[in-house]
């Protein structure tokens, strides 16, 4: 089998867990996803996503937690572990403890604040945002799905930039993508080739549509929490349902939310 088969399989895979994160899919149902037998696909996924099955689908548990936590403060620590698949809340906050060093109640009550400081601290690409950066709420409402509008703006040291940023919830859609799992900021060159390889693919299926298709870029992991060498980045465009890809082109439904 081609490598290129490898890894449309494994991406069919990580798509089903992303859908699935709260039912707890199991290794038989994701080996059928993939096509292959239990043992040949346990030892195919840890060689192509770099971690074993079971702990990559708990650290993604716990960081969607440590998200919710963060995020959503009417959901109390319990809620939010029985609906991520663990068996009680003591089974929640130790494992969530063992991860990040704090409790759930403590992640939320701040202590999220000193683990992400220590993740930046470990990344020679990060540079504090306020350096660079400053962000104005010019206006708050839910009137066509605008939840806000923001001013925001850029200084290299060299130049000023200045624009407004809307933050949306937005339709569902259909997209192809090219993924990438590692360091991004600021790597220019690494955007440039992933949009060049779904480009590449799309121009001659003539799905590249002027004023229609839309090219977006997916975050699927937050820098704040995941390691810098997991975070996750799927650059997409939109394409007609029904349509087949191959190799490092996968397709997937966006839900409302994913997109920036």
């Amino acid at each position: 089998m081609q490598a290129n088969q490898y890894e449309e399989r494994i991406n069919r895979v990580v798509d089903y867990i992303n859908e699935h994160l709260e039912d707890l899919p199991d290794l038989e149902t994701l080996a059928s996803v993939a096509a292959f037998s239990k043992y040949h696909f346990h030892r195919i996924f840890s060689a192509m996503v770099g971690e074993p099955l079971g702990a990559y689908i708990q650290r993604l548990r716990l960081e969607r937690a440590a998200g919710i936590l963060n995020n959503e403060p009417e959901r109390s620590v319990t809620e939010i572990g029985i609906d991520l698949g663990f068996s009680s809340t003591a089974t929640f906050s130790r494992a969530f403890k063992e991860h990040f060093g704090a409790s759930p109640s403590s992640w939320r009550a701040g202590a999220w604040k000193g683990y992400s400081k220590n993740r930046k601290l470990q990344s020679n690409r990060y540079h504090p945002p306020g350096k660079y950066r400053e962000a104005t709420v010019l206006e708050t409402g839910y009137d066509s799905y605008i939840k806000q509008r923001w001013r925001v703006t850029m200084n290299d040291g060299n130049k000023k930039l200045s624009y407004q940023v809307e933050v949306k919830e937005l339709p569902e859609k259909q997209l192809a993508y090219v993924r990438h799992t590692g360091p991004y900021a600021g790597d220019g060159e690494l955007f440039g080739r992933l949009f060049g390889s779904l480009m590449k693919w799309a121009g001659p299926r003539q799905l590249l549509i002027p004023g229609k298709t839309e090219m977006l870029t997916i975050y699927h992991d937050s820098p704040e929490i995941t390691e810098e060498d997991k975070l996750r980045i799927s650059v997409c465009i939109t394409v007609p349902e029904g349509t087949t890809t191959e190799g490092e082109i996968g397709t997937m439904n966006s839900r409302p939310g994913d997109m920036r």
